[in-house]
């Protein structure tokens, strides 16, 4: 299990009989979300699937993209996103967002890990290329086992979509400033979050 930015202790032992442990489900937003054009490429290159994106901001108001992940987030420096399944048919989602705390864990996290954003004015656009480890394996801000087993991706990955967070700026809760505002993954943030996501990539 590989957790960056946060210290944790096991609570109690991960259960070993039972259905296999399952991907966390976020609470829905509240209100509705920003218009916006999310699109994206994938080439494997290498051990790298790289991502290159735009995100455009078709509303009227300012947005903060969530598209800056902690330094260091991958053990061996190479992902700048998380990796996560997505649902039935083996969709995996490639992501800068935030995640809530996993409801029902029996992990006890000293510190929320954190995610920045970029601020997209009205009208405006931000894209780049992100990099995750290929093969994919998960990588979620809260780890991989909330103590009823490890969570795996879909075997075979059938597709891959991309997706970031998009808080309208007159909602971001409380904030920290490195570069950007800087947002922890809880479910605060993640009641004003929408994510954008892109049309999946078919492998």
């Amino acid at each position: 299990m590989r957790i960056r930015g946060v210290v944790l202790a096991m609570l109690l032992a991960s259960g070993g009989c039972g259905s296999p442990a399952r991907e966390p489900v976020d609470p829905a937003p509240t209100g509705t979300p920003p218009p916006t054009v999310l699109t994206a490429t994938f080439e494997v290159r290498g051990a790298i699937l790289h991502v290159d994106y735009e995100l455009v901001n078709e509303a009227g108001e300012d947005l903060v993209v969530l598209n800056r992940l902690p330094a260091g987030l991958d053990d061996d420096g190479t992902s700048t996103a998380h990796v996560v399944g997505a649902g039935a048919g083996g969709r995996v989602e490639v992501t800068t967002r935030a995640f809530a705390q996993p409801e029902g864990s029996k992990i006890n996290y000293v510190a929320a890990p954190e995610v920045g954003g970029t601020v997209v004015v009205a009208g405006g656009s931000v894209g780049g290329d992100v990099e995750v480890p290929w093969p994919l394996r998960r990588d979620h801000p809260w780890g991989d086992d909330f103590g009823d087993g490890v969570v795996t991706l879909a075997d075979p990955v059938r597709e891959v979509v991309f997706c970031v967070g998009v808080i309208r700026r007159a909602e971001l809760p409380g904030t920290r400033e490195e570069n950007g505002p800087v947002v922890t993954h809880s479910a605060e943030t993640t009641r004003v979050q929408h994510v954008a996501c892109s049309t999946p990539f078919t492998l």
